[in-house]
């Protein structure tokens, strides 16, 4: 084994000031490291960063960078669809919970207006479900009222 480090993986940080991440061989195994450099126009030395650009190329830096960026934005657009598919979930699972707890209510349980009882059953918003089992709910007082004041004579 030489004197020389083994680099692996390097991609850019910020390359204006010649910075990137790599691996380096430290003893037997591989170990995650931060290389600057500084502005080339400082003049600024470093062993690594000069020995990467040698052994490896700045157009291979370049590459490399490019397709963890494809990663990390694959990654992130992954994420944001997995959140929406979770949000969504949890939106069906309230609109779903909304729809049980509509139908434990005595008046709408025990309503004869099926039309209305399907509105709510299809309703595809919790809005929706309050609007319907607060017109079915009127409905059905209204009806009773009437119902009373005619018994009542």
């Amino acid at each position: 084994m030489s004197d020389q480090p083994k680099y692996k993986n390097p991609k850019w940080i910020n390359k204006e000031v010649r910075s990137l991440e790599c691996e380096i061989l430290m003893g037997k195994e591989y170990q995650n490291c931060i290389v600057n450099a500084g502005p080339a126009k400082d003049g600024f030395v470093n062993k690594d960063f000069d020995a990467i650009m040698e052994l490896i190329g700045e157009e291979e830096v370049d590459r490399l960078t490019a397709i963890e960026d494809e990663k990390k934005e694959a990654e992130e657009a992954k994420k944001k669809e997995q959140a929406e598919v979770h949000k969504n979930r949890i939106k069906q699972e309230a609109l779903f919970e909304m729809k049980l707890e509509a139908f434990e209510i005595p008046l709408i349980k025990d309503s004869k207006n099926n039309e209305m009882k399907k509105n709510i059953r299809r309703a595809k918003s919790i809005v929706e479900v309050q609007a319907y089992s607060t017109i079915l709910i009127q409905e059905e007082l209204t009806e009773s009222n009437l119902k009373e004041l005619l018994s009542n004579d």
